[in-house]
């Protein structure tokens, strides 16, 4: 489940930029991941 989380995230990231942090934020905010994994994933 992480991993297709991880492909979406790098499809909008591609897409629209930053604005993918939000929809990620949005995202862990409603329980669905882990904000460190997902902001290790995008920024390191």
């Amino acid at each position: 489940m992480f991993q297709s989380l991880r492909s979406g995230i790098a499809a909008d990231t591609i897409r629209m930029g930053t604005s993918a942090y939000t929809q990620v934020h949005a995202y862990v905010l409603a329980g669905h991941a882990d904000e460190s994994s997902v902001l290790t994933y995008l920024y390191v």
